[in-house]
């Protein structure tokens, strides 16, 4: 039996974190301010904190929040009876339909947490799952992902748990004797450490541990969220198989501005790292990852990949990327396609700016940026060594 779950993301803009309701929300929310107006609470959890995001998809249609993937024609999902409902017409090989975040994503340098309620039915021998999970590559979602749901194969009803990094992956299965659960999935970033259970967050609620993977793996690029059934031969009809009262308690999200916003950098000519976030984000690698302040003038090397869709031609190589704190600009910069097809951007910078503007030895935050010809800023983050 193939369990190749099909993972999803959204490339999506980003512009800062912001306490704001999305339009069409219904029960939606979305923010860090405590003055946001939020929907129906779950009623699957005693909780008393204030949301992120959250959908309790009470008002029977798709929010601003997701945009829907689909695989195959013979799969739907949709909004009705109060819930995300998912269901197959025929039987087909390893399918996906769900929700996907739309122009939002976690911010892996901060823990954070998630729910959300799963209902899944059906005894058969083919298979059938629902879950949630997230993934950093929004151009290869299947290459690196993680995920955790409900489902049944074999006649054999379970809970599941996975993660794939290109060609490392491991999944298993736990019985599972409740229809309805919820389940959580939450962060410790210090540790560099994923948990999942159904009783709750952190180590202590945790049935299955993922360490050194949002980090030591993936490098700390932006987490894309997606919520969604895969079907391996199961016939999945309404009321079958749902989710409800997705919930992000704790963290960092990430909203993207639309492009009216006047903070929107459209200008070409402005300079890369005005933004407080770019518009498109690129996984970032410093070398070397640990920097001498002794030797404040040693060169640094940024290793950026670009989302899908990006051609070299369309990056502006006429105008210095920077390299923050400190401002310091490119003094060798160069965009060019990898093998796997997709462009690369390199560059080098004198590390006597970052140096001025760190004061203090230890962990930091740096952030590179660029533009496109487009007027759009590219970039991201990446965390060193300063001793």
């Amino acid at each position: 039996m193939v369990r190749n779950f099909i993972l999803f993301v959204v490339v999506a803009v980003t512009a800062g974190s912001v306490g704001i309701g999305l339009d069409g929300s219904g029960g939606v929310a979305w923010g860090q301010s405590p003055t946001v107006a939020i929907g129906v609470m779950t009623g699957s959890v005693s909780w008393s904190g204030q949301p992120l995001v959250q959908d309790n998809f009470d008002d029977n249609k798709k929010a601003n929040l997701w945009k829907t993937y689909i695989q195959d024609p013979n799969c739907w999902v949709t909004e009705i009876n109060k819930r995300l409902e998912f269901g197959v017409k025929t039987k087909l090989s390893d399918v996906f339909a769900g929700y996907l975040g739309n122009g939002w994503w976690i911010d892996p340098l901060t823990d954070f947490s998630m729910r959300v309620d799963l209902s899944y039915d059906l005894s058969t021998y083919d298979g059938g799952w629902i879950g949630f999970g997230l993934t950093p590559n929004p151009q290869a979602p299947r290459d690196q992902y993680m995920a955790v749901g409900i489902g049944c194969a074999t006649y054999y009803p379970t809970y599941w748990h996975e993660w794939r990094d290109d060609y490392d992956m491991s999944w298993d299965f736990t019985s599972r004797f409740q229809n309805r659960v919820t389940l959580y999935i939450s962060y410790d970033a210090f540790h560099d450490e994923l948990y999942v259970g159904d009783s709750g967050y952190g180590s202590d609620e945790a049935w299955q541990s993922f360490p050194n993977v949002i980090a030591g793996r993936w490098g700390s690029a932006p987490l894309f969220v997606f919520l969604g059934e895969t079907a391996d031969g199961a016939i999945i009809e309404s009321g079958h198989a749902f989710v409800d009262n997705f919930v992000i308690e704790s963290g960092r999200c990430v909203k993207a501005e639309p492009p009216s916003e006047p903070n929107n950098p459209t200008d070409p000519n402005g300079t890369p790292g005005d933004e407080t976030e770019p518009n498109v984000p690129a996984s970032v690698i410093v070398l070397p990852s640990v920097l001498s302040r002794g030797h404040a003038s040693d060169s640094i090397m940024v290793v950026a990949a670009l989302p899908k869709g990006i051609r070299p031609l369309d990056v502006d190589d006429k105008q210095p990327w920077v390299l923050l704190p400190g401002g310091a600009q490119a003094t060798q910069q160069n965009a060019f396609v990898w093998l796997t097809g997709q462009t690369m951007v390199t560059a080098s910078f004198d590390g006597t700016k970052l140096m001025a503007a760190v004061p203090n030895n230890g962990k930091v935050k740096l952030r590179f940026a660029g533009r496109l010809k487009d007027g759009r800023s590219f970039g991201g983050t990446c965390v060193v060594t300063i001793k």
